[in-house]
């Protein structure tokens, strides 16, 4: 999985760099959100990334990893729609409480974790 995710990166980054050079040539002002959309995906690449060599190293995967995976690729939806002009407001609204949900979770999770360290450091006396 990290080699797959490793290669999509490098794939990115060249279409990333076509995009550019493309967008420098035709003087296009769309150019701009496909340069956006490519740079965004890129990052939603490092994110799988990062959680699959997470993975190898303990040999789980934690929740924490996918809710921000999955906020990544909820953030460069919105962003897509808007680019492209082609989101509602009904999609905009399930797609903010969603990401309200999921911010929720990660946040809760980060604080008990938080908590769950700061007990076990205490003293026993």
């Amino acid at each position: 999985m990290a080699i797959f995710a490793l290669v999509a990166i490098v794939y990115q980054a060249w279409a990333v760099g076509a995009v550019l050079f493309s967008a420098i040539l035709t003087h296009h002002p769309e150019a701009i959100s496909e340069i956006m959309v490519e740079i965004l995906t890129v990052f939603i690449l490092v994110e799988v990334l990062g959680v699959s060599v997470r993975f190898m190293r303990a040999n789980r995967i934690d929740v924490r990893d996918l809710v921000d995976v999955t906020l990544a690729i909820i953030f460069r939806e919105i962003w897509v729609g808007m680019f492209s002009g082609a989101v509602h407001w009904q999609e905009l609204i399930a797609l903010a409480a969603l990401t309200a949900v999921l911010g929720g979770l990660r946040l809760l999770m980060t604080r008990q974790r938080g908590l769950g360290i700061a007990e076990s450091d205490r003293d026993p006396e």
